[in-house]
């Protein structure tokens, strides 16, 4: 087993209906045995491992915070959405070599118009 890590992967990440499609590249994509693909929401960080052959995974742009509406009471006391919609706001990817060696992650923080 070696301890060279891989390089970084390419992260492109866009908006298209409701969802975030996130997609990414590796210049030695042979090389790679797993991607580990990672979205922020609020104040948490959610991941997924994807397999060598895939290239993208789409979640959900906008998620309602259901915490916050049973502490407000349940949807019948909600005055205003405010604060309620938790929009993706970061997300990272980083590759995974067979001997477990990982990329350093990749992606940045996103700016939704």
């Amino acid at each position: 087993l070696d301890g060279k890590a891989p390089d970084a992967p390419r992260v492109l990440a866009r908006a298209k209906g409701g969802q975030l499609e996130i997609g990414w590249s590796h210049q030695d994509e042979e090389e790679i045995f797993r991607w580990v693909v990672s979205h922020r929401r609020g104040g948490a960080w959610e991941y997924a491992i994807a397999s060598q052959q895939e290239r993208s995974l789409s979640v959900p742009l906008f998620t309602v915070d259901m915490a916050a509406v049973e502490r407000a009471g349940g949807p019948d006391s909600i005055a205003a959405v405010e604060g309620l919609i938790l929009p993706v706001t970061e997300v990272a990817v980083t590759a995974v070599d067979r001997a477990g060696n990982a990329a350093p992650l990749s992606g940045g923080t996103l700016t939704l118009e």
